[in-house]
């Protein structure tokens, strides 16, 4: 029929929350919190409520319900109070088997009776992990306690003769520290917890054998000191080889012939070599293999691996940087750069290999490190985007990128190259030259030049007092600590904390303006050109520059700004629009209305389908507008209204 068919507290489930469930030849068994067990009758369509007894043995002749509610309420909250839930349920021929606090409880369906196992009655320990059957034996595993001196292991419950043998790591177990049991019909695996530097221990069921499978460290993946045997998470078998599933060490076969090991793990991407739990799968041809980095298939004849991971659209939500071509959005965000190709909608990720790498997989955050790589992009935090026709410049914390378009090439610079500093605030291109702001400095660099030392830095040589900032010909920029850069023909400005300094090209002079001149304030964080204009962005609003009148207008929250707090300006013909730190975006019409009316200002937020109301850049390409956010990047159609957002999936 293809169909599906839903169960809910509606139909008789004691919770929709399901924790265990245990399906049974007529019957499926499912439990959620507290005593109380869920038992569907196939055959006649039926959910039955059972709640056990804690009981040391005994019979419980109907453990369907029959207190009274009062009763049941009582029960249920003491339940929730002491944390008190079945927990570890399976079914043996009949026979119910999970936990509650301590020990084991069993219960025949048949007889009604109920047991109680503990440490008395054979169990290794009472801290128990696991529980898991093979078809003969109830297998129990579990954890151990230095702090009191409890030893752990492995209990096996015969169900043919009743009886309980215990195993050590004094006997036989690699670790007794026993975190997961897997079964199969041939061996069986005990997994330590993810702590161990045991390895995992197995049992040959046919022979009745056991033994311990350890990884021998790989010299160029692990730091020799075992730890790839604290990190098995899934093992199994195909007669010849056993594979092992690693949360560091990605793939292992284990050659059984000839003793062997192979790491076949995924150096290029970290993500690749976390194995998931249950994420380890063989067949004749093929190991399925579920990673923090997607679905990953290994062909065991070819050798070869297939990936299938979810389409992504940015390698991270935040943003920073955009710049565009005629074929190409270009994202710099917090993880990477992302490129986005406007004729086929396809995205292209481009990321530095090595160093500091956060990992994420569930509600679980660790950070790793790893050798950086030599070449590529020389970080993951983008500071600052620019094009020209050949050119993707990338301007970085550790360093600048030139990204050649054609050939597929990167570039690097640093101070090696003659940088002033590795630390990049912003980048800009006139077309013949690229210029990078740095915290000591500006830099200027030929385009097309093949010297990767052909920098010339500008810097400030001498103190300039404040009473004459404003000089017409200043000898050096105002201050090394540059915070935003704009670049046209004859002048290049930039934005310091200071104020702002602009470069006479074909003069070789500076002239520094402050607050004395018109500036809403002296730390300037963005600066954007136009032909009748310079716009400066500050944390008190934003100031325009007329190059025709010399005058200075400030925009601020009290004539039309949602935000005082402006962090990108782009100019678009007939129309201004600014990014603000905490209030969306803005836009200005520069003809409409007397120049301090409020009606000139449209503004656009969450509400109207921006990503984020926290922009970090903006760019303006033909029709649209392309809007970074702390939470993704927007994309507005000029013409139609359109809103359409891009996350990381």
């Amino acid at each position: 029929l293809d169909t599906w068919r839903h169960y809910t507290t509606a139909d008789g489930l004691v919770d929709n929350n399901i924790r265990y469930l245990v399906p049974d030849q007529d019957t499926v068994w499912a439990s959620s919190s507290g005593r109380k067990l869920n038992k569907y009758d196939k055959k006649n369509d039926e959910w039955l409520t059972l709640r056990f007894r804690d009981s040391r043995g005994g019979r419980d002749e109907n453990p369907v319900e029959r207190d009274s509610e009062r009763e049941l309420e009582e029960i249920e909250q003491r339940d929730r109070d002491s944390g008190s839930s079945i927990r570890n349920l399976i079914v043996a021929d009949g026979v119910i088997w999970y936990r509650i606090h301590d020990g084991i409880t069993s219960f025949n369906e048949r007889t009604k009776e109920m047991r109680l196992f503990t440490v008395a009655d054979g169990l290794a320990s009472d801290r128990i992990r696991c529980l898991e059957y093979d078809g003969r034996y109830i297998w129990v595993g579990h954890e151990s306690d230095n702090r009191s001196g409890m030893k752990g292991g492995i209990s096996r419950y015969d169900t043919t003769v009743g009886e309980w043998t215990s195993y050590t790591d004094m006997s036989i177990l690699a670790d007794d520290r026993i975190e997961r049991i897997l079964v199969s019909k041939k061996q069986i695996w005990f997994l330590p917890d993810s702590w161990s530097r045991g390895g995992a221990t197995g049992y040959d069921v046919e022979r009745d054998n056991w033994f311990i499978l350890k990884p021998k460290a790989d010299s160029e993946n692990e730091d020799g000191g075992g730890s790839s045997g604290r990190s098995i998470v899934e093992v199994a078998s195909d007669g010849e080889n056993i594979w092992v599933g690693s949360t560091a060490s990605g793939l292992l076969q284990f050659h059984t012939a000839s003793d062997s090991w192979r790491f076949l793990s995924d150096r290029e991407n970290i993500y690749n070599n976390i194995v998931m739990r249950e994420g380890l799968k063989v067949d004749k041809d093929i190991v399925w293999m579920g990673t923090a980095g997607g679905l990953r298939l290994y062909d065991k004849k070819l050798e070869t691996w297939t990936a299938y991971t979810k389409p992504t659209s940015l390698t991270g939500n935040e943003v920073r940087a955009i710049a565009t071509d005629e074929r190409y959005v270009w994202c710099g965000t917090n993880r990477g750069i992302s490129r986005y190709d406007k004729i086929d909608g396809l995205w292209t990720h481009f990321q530095s290999k090595g160093g500091e790498i956060e990992i994420k997989v569930g509600g679980n955050t660790w950070n790793m490190y790893r050798q950086r790589a030599r070449e590529g992009l020389m970080d993951n935090s983008i500071t600052g985007l620019a094009t020209d026709e050949r050119y993707l410049w990338v301007a970085t914390p550790r360093g600048a990128n030139r990204y050649d378009k054609i050939a597929d090439i990167w570039d690097r610079y640093s101070r090696q190259n003659g940088l002033p500093t590795n630390n990049l605030t912003a980048v800009a291109t006139d077309g013949s030259d690229v210029w990078l702001s740095t915290s000591k400095g500006l830099c200027r660099y030929p385009s097309m030049s093949d010297d990767p030392n052909a920098w010339v830095t500008y810097t400030s040589m001498i103190e300039i007092r404040p009473m004459v900032f404003s000089q017409e010909y200043a000898s050096s920029i105002v201050s090394n600590k540059i915070r935003a850069i704009a670049a046209e023909k004859d002048y290049i400005w930039t934005g310091t904390e200071r104020g702002v300094s602009r470069y006479d090209k074909k003069q070789d002079t500076w002239q520094t303006f402050t607050q004395a001149d018109g500036l809403a304030d002296d730390k300037v964080s963005y600066i954007a050109v136009d032909e009748d204009s310079v716009w400066f962005g500050t944390a008190n609003g934003v100031t325009r520059f007329s190059r025709k009148t010399k005058d200075w207008v400030t925009f601020t929250t009290k004539n039309g700004l949602p935000s005082d707090q402006v962090t990108c300006i782009v100019a678009d013909g007939g129309s201004v629009w600014f990014g603000t730190f905490d209030a969306g975006l803005a836009r200005y019409d520069e003809s409409a209305y007397p120049e301090q009316s409020k009606d000139r200002w449209t503004l656009f937020t969450e509400s109207d389908g921006l990503a984020h109301n926290s922009v970090l850049s903006m760019t303006v390409d033909g029709h649209f507008i392309w809007v970074g956010t702390r939470r993704g990047l927007t994309r507005y159609d000029k013409r139609t209204g359109m809103w359409t957002i891009y996350r990381e999936y």
